[in-house]
């Protein structure tokens, strides 16, 4: 498992639950100069890497506008998971074209295991620091064949 997170700020006024997400992403990426459309080159760098490595059924949790399963070959399924509606609308549009791939606009910890499946792969790409990391390690753990790989 590949795992890197930055802490969370003091006094960040996040709501409960699992993420902690802007009730605006666009907004959200205003505030600190980011274009949620596009990515830094360390961070495009590094889903080029995960995209060429990754094998089998793909889940990525906090799918964002849907830049690694854009990448995914034709032939390896994947599914796509975040909690902006934003993103997910984007992901979508995106990936219109794109019959393996399927995006949910939802929280990982709220998605019933048995609808979803299992997965040879489980992505989250700059997303740990965001993650309440045990929950989601073991919900992820449940989700993971055998001898799958978990990359965060």
């Amino acid at each position: 498992m590949l795992c890197g997170f930055l802490p969370q700020p003091d006094g960040l006024d996040a709501p409960a639950g699992n993420v902690v997400s802007w009730p605006d992403w666009e907004e959200g990426a205003k505030l600190v100069g980011l274009d949620p459309l596009h990515m830094h080159t360390g961070q495009k760098a590094l889903t080029n890497q995960v995209a060429s490595k990754v094998q089998g059924r793909v889940l990525d949790v906090g799918c964002g506008v849907g830049g690694l399963l854009s990448l995914l070959p034709r032939s390896v399924e994947s599914v796509g998971l975040d909690v902006s509606k934003y993103c997910v609308d984007r992901a979508r549009s995106r990936l219109d074209s794109h019959d393996n791939v399927k995006v949910i606009n939802t929280d990982i910890l709220d998605t019933d295991d048995e609808n979803l499946g299992r997965f040879s792969s489980i992505v989250g790409l700059d997303v740990f620091h965001m993650l309440n990391r045990s929950h989601i390690i073991q919900k992820c753990s449940g989700l993971l064949r055998k001898h799958g790989n978990l990359i965060f």
